[in-house]
């Protein structure tokens, strides 16, 4: 699926971000993450 890759990525252009990103992660499933933290959520609905 794309999703993971997509959040991997993400997680390497953000840099420092990324530590707050892992431990999100490691308590949210990849949708949470990408819904909150990526640039997608910005999309309308």
């Amino acid at each position: 699926m794309i999703f993971r890759p997509l959040v991997d990525y993400n997680r390497k252009q953000w840099g420092v971000e990324g530590n707050y990103t892992q431990a999100r992660w490691r308590l949210f499933s990849c949708y949470d993450i990408i819904e909150s933290e990526s640039p997608l959520s910005a999309i309308p609905e």
